[in-house]
């Protein structure tokens, strides 16, 4: 029965056209075949991070491309081959070969935010900080599942309110105390998942216990409410996280 509810809910999802993030920075865009080093070698969407960046990069064969990624997670000693390195490997959706891919952070030629314009310099430094887990990096990773879901939901009418978003800060918060709510909000405010990510993290949500689940549902709930209005689309998401997701 849950097999045919997600199917179900992967039929839904897909169909609807989420917008894409809006760049602060303009960001030209070059690929070449495809690079076989950088395909995504099955990593969980849970390790989803959000935010878009330019990213331009040579691949194992030299060939140099451009391209914006959505940040999915940041690995370290997890390579293509059995033998185990100390290169950080950038987990992402590439906007421009419309699929998941890997990326070795010392093939990485430059870095930037798509949503703010920043160039990040000392991008080793920053993938290291990523992979860090210190109490807010612990509270995101746990309820990343669920905050895809919410902004899911607040994204899918083309209109992520800051009620919204002020009610999954609000949640996250409320789930994990020691969390750090300026980077909480800082995150929610960039994450953009997309119907795979909505799906998948779902998929998740239905193997929690049911304490976790209700917080999760009372979530919904208020996220729903938030800006008053419930489109079409809004209830559709509903609808399915209710089929999906039971308190």
């Amino acid at each position: 029965m849950f097999e045919k509810l997600l199917a179900r809910l992967r039929g839904r999802a897909a169909g609807f056209e989420i917008p894409e993030p809006v760049f602060a920075v303009p960001f030209e865009t070059e690929v070449s075949d495809l690079d076989e080093d950088e395909v995504y070698q099955g990593y969980t969407l849970e390790d989803c991070i959000g935010a878009v960046y330019g990213l331009e990069y040579i691949d194992a064969k030299g060939a140099r491309s451009r391209r914006r990624v959505t940040l999915r997670g940041v690995g370290r000693g997890v390579g293509r081959s059995d033998e185990a390195d100390d290169v950080y490997y950038l987990r992402g959706y590439c906007h421009e070969r419309k699929a998941p891919r890997i990326f070795r952070s010392d093939r990485i030629v430059s870095l930037t935010h798509l949503g703010t314009g920043e160039v990040i310099e000392a991008f080793e430094d920053f993938l290291a900080e990523l992979h860090a887990r210190d109490d807010t990096s612990v509270a995101l990773a746990d309820l990343r599942p669920a905050v895809n879901v919410l902004a899911f939901l607040g994204w899918c009418d083309g209109d992520f309110a800051a009620k919204e978003r002020a009610e999954i800060v609000r949640y996250v918060l409320t789930q994990h105390g020691d969390a750090e709510e300026d980077r909480v909000r800082a995150y929610v405010d960039v994450v953009h998942p997309d119907p795979d990510t909505f799906h998948d993290s779902l998929d998740r949500i239905s193997g929690w216990n049911a304490t976790k689940t209700k917080a999760f549902l009372r979530a919904v709930k208020r996220v729903a409410d938030a800006d008053k209005i419930i489109s079409t689309e809004e209830m559709d998401i509903l609808m399915e996280i209710g089929d999906v997701v039971k308190s």
